[in-house]
């Protein structure tokens, strides 16, 4: 086979991870080459989508963080943090992210080539060949840095883990995470749109097994919001679970205990002339109060006519609303990939695979389901520095 383009180090994914491979890769060495190969017409473009183009790029309460504000300070990019750890450039412009990272590559020598779409990698004695777009690369060592399957718009549709398949890895089911869920319910009619502070359990049958707190947001075929998008990691149907194994229940009265909020109702319903339909003002979502109360038959009366079990039972009611889990929203809306290489296969201190000599995987392609709030770019910066730092130490030997 006649191969032109021989290069040192071939990365694959002009994404987080593979754009922080290429600079790290570039700096411990200036006289290799390094090539990266992106599908689409430019890099970086799911990165300038993170965040609503603010770019939620890490968060402070990771262990990394500090070594991922100095990697963007010596580009040329400032960040600060909230409160809650989310963490963004200065600007909250992702734009600004993307060019510092482009200029770095394109200061260090890193050859960028764009539209080039992967088809297939194979692995021989001097390294592996890379094909697409009717001709070939040969490379010393290879990062995968492709993504994962979330966001096919951006061109992660997977292709990596096939790639990683064919150079001996396996890779664990995968399912679309931090995404909307699907549901049924009593409570999802005329709800589409609103949005409510509360707590929202997974349960699995009769037992809670994970607890989140923020805005839900209903929407026309089920819910949605940063916390429902972090309940969408609990949801895998493995060891005889199916979507029939999973509900979830709403508490839209999380800021109260049951005495408290009784307390309260009680005296309300001393209130001359209110409503048993305004007993929730100020409390609940007019919408929801109005849903729940009907549900429950309580609608009509004078709050003064409802008895200790009538208010109880409202009150159980919004503190244990029940959603029935149809599905998950799917990969074009979901924001991340759940399961991958698993952590058996490949080195985390290096990104090195254990299964093929000279390969090296990074970002969403491995087996680490991240939460809402800058973690999962965390993990891309964090690989992909890692992994470009060690296939360029790999060349020296």
């Amino acid at each position: 086979m006649n191969i032109k383009n021989k290069v040192d180090i071939v990365i694959i994914g002009g994404g987080a991870s593979g754009m922080a491979a290429a600079i790290e890769a570039k700096r411990q060495n200036r006289d290799i080459s390094v090539t990266l190969l992106e599908k689409k017409s430019d890099v970086g473009l799911k990165l300038k989508a993170t965040g609503n183009g603010k770019c939620n790029i890490s968060n402070y309460k990771t262990s990394t963080f500090g070594d991922t504000v100095k990697f963007f300070r010596s580009i040329g990019v400032e960040i600060k943090s909230l409160s809650d750890g989310r963490a963004y450039p200065v600007s909250e412009r992702a734009d600004d992210v993307v060019k510092a990272l482009k200029m770095a590559m394109e200061t260090y020598g890193v050859e960028i080539v764009t539209d080039f779409e992967v088809t297939s990698v194979e692995k021989n004695e001097e390294g592996f060949i890379i094909n697409g777009n009717n001709e070939s690369y040969l490379a010393k060592k290879l990062v995968l840095s492709t993504g994962g399957k979330a966001g096919s718009i951006y061109g992660t549709i997977g292709d990596g883990f096939k790639f990683a398949k064919s150079l001996g890895h396996s890779v664990t089911s995968l399912r679309p995470i931090l995404t909307p869920i699907e549901c049924e319910s009593d409570y999802l009619k005329d709800l589409k749109g609103i949005r409510a502070k509360g707590s929202c359990a997974l349960h699995i049958g009769s037992h809670q097994d994970q607890l989140e707190i923020g805005e839900i947001q209903f929407t026309e075929d089920g819910l949605s919001g940063i916390c429902i998008f972090d309940l969408s990691i609990g949801i895998e149907l493995k060891d005889g679970l199916t979507l029939d194994s999973y509900h979830i229940r709403l508490n839209l009265l999380a800021d109260y205990d049951f005495r408290e909020i009784l307390m309260v109702l009680q005296d309300r319903c001393k209130i001359e002339g209110l409503s048993s339909d305004d007993i929730l003002m100020s409390i609940v979502n007019e919408n929801i109060a109005k849903q729940v109360i009907n549900h429950l038959n309580l609608n009509g009366k004078l709050a003064s006519e409802l008895t200790r079990e009538e208010l109880e039972s409202l009150i159980y009611e919004l503190m244990n609303l029940k959603f029935n889990i149809k599905g998950l929203k799917g990969w074009k809306v979901a924001q991340s990939t759940g399961g991958g290489i698993t952590f058996s296969e490949f080195n985390y201190e290096t990104m090195k695979s254990n299964k093929c000599d000279g390969l090296f995987i990074t970002g969403e392609l491995i087996d680490y389901d991240c939460r809402c709030g800058g973690y999962n770019l965390e993990n891309a910066w964090n690989t992909g520095r890692k992994a470009g730092k060690s296939a360029c130490t790999e060349l020296a030997k």
